[in-house]
């Protein structure tokens, strides 16, 4: 192992001229090896506009802190062989055109963007080593293949058409995708795909998908796994979004106007109060064959209260209620709803107690409206 020093300005590479075992000494140094680390420095670079490209080559770490001068990193091939972390800084360009970023390697290694954006990240870490945000992301595609990818409770943000926040179709046994806490925005026309997720453990708890492109689609289990655990959905696109796989959610959000389509067949199982619209522009929420029926399972004690809003082929089950209110619709398929608003804590709840013989004991009388307990004592 050895550390590689980038001198001279402006070249490719793999060029050893641009290679020193020093900061600022001589190049003629090898070129790294996926064992060396790699530096851009404050003596790496003599003056403004002076640009890296990558055409192949590998690096254990790369890091960019102290480069002078805003020099420019410019990919001309997929970057196949970073094997520790990658740090850019604010002060340079990045400039990734169409090419990804892979990560490989047994060591547990972090990615600083600097608000730079990328085209498509691959995590190939080894089973037990990871790779963790250190900051936002923004690009076409992050994709986890083997290893462990967490987003360290950062932000996600998938915006070019064909993008998407994914496990591959075929991910190592032991893949880790850890979204505690985080936030993944899908804009454009991108989707996540998690079809083949049996073997990968999902952290999803506080995270939320916000889908809020054209058209998004959120595939988890179809092929096999389903029944992960997500945290909360937002359906915010302009188009439709569309749901495949039986899995559990903390709570699915259809905003004004939007539309949410359910695969037929699958369960969604929600754990916690969701809405769907409200009073102004109508939304809709369908499954995706017509009288094919798509099931919401509501936990005990929650409700899905949809507001202005079409229900097709959507049966409620499990021990919460779904209500429907503000003009909406539910066709003859879509079982187990009740018209109108849910009752809240605030609302009153009258108790009737007829004394029909003298009572010598003590009991406790509960009352549960929609999820809040009244206990009252005789004694």
């Amino acid at each position: 192992m050895a550390n590689r020093y980038w001198v001279g300005g402006t070249g490719t590479y793999n060029d050893t001229a641009h290679w020193s075992a020093t900061s600022g000494g001589s190049g003629g140094a090898t070129a790294p090896t996926s064992a060396d680390d790699v530096f851009f420095d404050a003596n790496s670079f003599s003056g403004t506009g002076q640009t890296v490209t990558y055409t192949s080559g590998s690096c254990r770490s790369m890091t960019w802190t102290g480069a002078a001068n805003g020099p420019t990193f410019v990919l001309a091939a997929h970057f196949t062989a970073c094997y520790g972390s990658l740090t850019f800084v604010s002060g340079m360009t990045f400039t990734p055109s169409t090419y990804t970023i892979y990560f490989y390697g047994a060591t547990n290694a972090t990615l600083t963007t600097a608000a730079k954006t990328f085209y498509n990240l691959h995590c190939n870490k080894t089973t037990g080593s990871s790779l963790t945000l250190q900051d936002d992301y923004t690009g076409r595609g992050m994709y986890l293949i083997s290893g462990t990818l967490d987003i360290n409770e950062k932000t996600v943000n998938i915006g070019v058409s064909g993008g998407a926040f994914s496990i591959d179709n075929s991910p190592t046994s032991g893949a880790v995708l850890d979204i505690t806490n985080a936030t993944i925005n899908l804009t454009s026309n991108c989707g996540s795909v998690m079809a083949n997720v049996a073997n990968v453990t999902i952290n999803a708890s506080g995270s939320t998908i916000n889908c809020a492109g054209t058209t998004n689609s959120i595939i988890i289990g179809t092929t096999s796994g389903a029944g992960k655990t997500m945290g909360d959905l937002v359906v915010n696109s302009s188009s439709s979004v569309t749901l495949n796989g039986s899995n559990t959610w903390t709570s699915i959000t259809v905003q004004p106007g939007k539309t949410l389509n359910l695969t037929s067949g699958t369960t969604q199982t929600i754990s916690d109060e969701s809405t769907f619209g409200d009073a102004g522009t109508a939304s809709i929420v369908k499954a995706v064959t017509t009288d094919s029926v798509a099931t919401l399972s509501m936990a005990a004690g929650k409700y899905v209260w949809a507001r202005n809003c079409a229900i097709n082929d959507i049966a409620i089950s499990g021990s919460g209620p779904g209500y429907y209110s503000d003009g909406s619709t539910v066709d003859a398929q879509s079982t187990g709803w009740t018209s109108g608003a849910p009752r809240t804590a605030a609302d009153s709840l009258l108790v009737k107690i007829t004394e029909s013989a003298s009572v010598e004991t003590g009991f406790t009388l509960t009352a549960v409206q929609d999820g809040t307990h009244i206990d009252l004592s005789w004694t």
